[in-house]
């Protein structure tokens, strides 16, 4: 049997995208469809850094990156957001 994950479980999203050569687009036409915007800056993934995740090193985008990203695609508020939610995940825990 499965454990259900807990809200402060460490995850990892992925999302497949192709490169034409002058923008990256969303492989999946349903992800194209929710988040018609570029989903990351073009040459994002000429600098990754190393990141520590668990017991794994992950390469990743810079926060610069990372933060023009969610800004794009989720507002300017979305660490607001964010907090909230965690805030009501907590309770259920």
């Amino acid at each position: 049997m499965h454990s259900k994950p807990r809200a402060l479980d460490p995850f990892v999203d992925i999302f497949l995208i192709n490169d034409p050569g002058s923008t990256y687009k969303y492989s999946i036409e349903d992800a194209r469809e929710y988040w018609p915007q570029e989903p990351l800056p073009y040459g994002c993934f000429n600098c990754l850094v190393d990141v520590p995740f668990c017991h794994l090193t992950l390469h990743d985008l810079s926060t610069t990156d990372i933060k023009q990203h969610l800004n794009e695609n989720y507002g300017k508020d979305w660490s607001n957001t964010i907090i909230s939610i965690m805030k009501m995940s907590l309770i259920y825990i």
